[in-house]
């Protein structure tokens, strides 16, 4: 059974191969617990997550970008990264990877 975070990017890269048709997602999630030793005892001071969604597109041949945490949306994020490879720089020697498998974009 897949957990929710794979579900998730499952749901995402549905999303955008409707939208685009070069397109990488890349997840990374970290967990960190800082402890302190006080008169032989271990106390815990902190725990904490970090979890983020960058994206990377190319459309018409230029690459955008975008990246989340919680509280921003997939579509949105999207669209950012479509509005950036509006105006971004040519994805001149770029090897991509997507869901429609690996290839090199070159200028």
């Amino acid at each position: 059974m897949k957990n929710r975070t794979i579900d998730s990017l499952d749901s995402m890269a549905e999303l955008l191969s409707s939208r685009v048709g070069d397109w990488e997602i890349f997840n990374m999630r970290t967990e960190s617990t800082q402890v302190e030793a006080k008169g032989g005892e271990i106390e815990c001071r902190s725990t904490g997550i970090v979890d983020g969604i960058a994206l990377r597109v190319i459309k018409s041949g230029r690459m955008g970008f975008s990246c989340m945490g919680a509280g921003m949306d997939f579509p949105n994020a999207i669209d950012n990264a479509l509005s950036i490879a509006e105006h971004g720089e040519k994805a001149a020697n770029t090897l991509f990877a997507s869901g429609n498998g690996i290839r090199i974009e070159k200028g």
